[in-house]
């Protein structure tokens, strides 16, 4: 038996069999044939990115900014010096004629530098989230604030040069997120002219706080996760694919000549 199979084998043409095989048919010709299975591949994988997608999806955040300058009643942006007149004794014993002083001087703007960079602390401690509470009531979400171009990390704290806070509110909604940066401006305000009057300083001596931009939406984060989702469907059918290409090899190949089905078997 051995020997007459080995017999057969030799009057094979095996380039014409492995040629016939498939591995050289194109492979759109391939695929073609059994379309069925990539049309079930396609939506498969559909289905598996959408399913994917929606059970990967964060809330929407928004973001709303806000921006205010810390300045005093003397406008010292606006100027570069200012003039202060004081009186002094001209004389000694019981002459009672004085003289005027004037001196001309740079804008103090260090005390508002500080002082910006110590509000964003206050601006969110709880007296200003009641304040703003007791102004406009509950309103969803947070609130954070900084120095403009300060920088804050866990291990390093920079202060700003510059004396504009942004205060920025961050809700579930974009009208919540304005509502909660303009509504904490306010409140700020409110509660540190407040404060200016319990301690009896004068308007001539106050920091003021002054409002530069309206709160505005500047960023949304969360929401519904494309990339892993359309990773997972391409995969899908991909799979699909080889399915396809596998079971097209299996039907295509060819029966040696002059061989029994055992023998077949028995083929390289």
């Amino acid at each position: 038996m051995p020997e007459r199979l080995s017999q057969r084998l030799r009057g094979v043409d095996w380039r014409r069999y492995r040629s016939s095989r498939g591995p050289g048919q194109p492979w759109a010709g391939r695929l073609g044939r059994h379309w069925w299975i990539l049309l079930v591949g396609v939506a498969a994988g559909v289905g598996v990115g959408i399913v994917t997608s929606h059970a990967k999806r964060e809330p929407i955040d928004y973001t709303a900014s806000a921006r205010v300058l810390v300045t005093s009643a003397e406008e010292p942006y606006l100027r570069v010096s200012v003039t202060s007149t004081s009186t002094r004794p001209a004389g000694s014993g019981d002459d009672q004629a004085t003289e005027v002083i004037t001196d001309t001087n740079p804008p103090d703007t260090r005390t508002l530098v500080s002082a910006a960079n110590l509000y964003p602390i206050l601006i969110e401690s709880d007296p200003v989230r009641e304040e703003r509470e007791r102004l406009f009531g509950s309103t969803p979400g947070t609130v954070e604030a900084r120095t403009l171009y300060s920088v804050q990390t866990p291990n390093r704290f920079e202060a700003s040069s510059i004396p504009v806070i942004e205060i920025r509110g961050t809700a579930r909604s974009g009208a919540d997120a304005v509502a909660l940066a303009d509504e904490t401006v306010a409140a700020f305000r409110a509660w540190i002219e407040a404060r200016q009057d319990q301690a009896d300083v004068k308007r001539d001596q106050r920091i003021l706080i002054e409002p530069l931009q309206a709160a505005q939406v500047v960023s949304t984060t969360g929401g519904p996760v494309y990339g892993i989702p359309a990773l997972l469907g391409i995969a899908v059918f991909l799979a699909f694919g080889a399915l396809a290409v596998t079971l097209d090899s299996l039907r295509r190949r060819p029966a040696l000549p002059g061989l029994t089905p055992r023998d077949q078997s028995s083929a390289p």
